[in-house]
């Protein structure tokens, strides 16, 4: 699986998979998404360079969502991620795909 984050791909956690739920809007009024993504932060330029240093106090989290794409073999979904939380070593991300007009 891949993930890319602002036009960057992101580096996975070794060893981490995806979960991907695709809801039926005939029965729910969710969208697709992911489970939590934990990307890593500590010793990988690749994720500082998406998120920046999101650990130090002084940074303005102000933007939460990321454009993103979500791509596999024969998958591939267009969307945002937003951040569900930070440590010093990862950042954890939900991907979810976005009705027309939604943000």
């Amino acid at each position: 699986m891949i993930l890319t984050i602002n036009g960057i791909q992101a580096a996975l956690k070794k060893g981490s998979s995806i979960e991907y739920v695709s809801e039926n809007r005939l029965f729910t009024d969710a969208d697709d998404y992911s489970m939590e993504i934990e990307l890593p932060l500590a010793d990988c330029p690749r994720n500082l360079g998406i998120f920046g240093h999101l650990t130090r106090k002084d940074v303005d989290m102000g933007n939460i969502f990321f454009d993103a794409v979500l791509q596999d073999i024969n998958f591939f979904k267009r969307g945002a991620v937003v951040i569900t939380g930070i440590t010093n070593e990862s950042v954890k991300v939900q991907f979810f795909t976005l009705r027309k007009g939604a943000l």
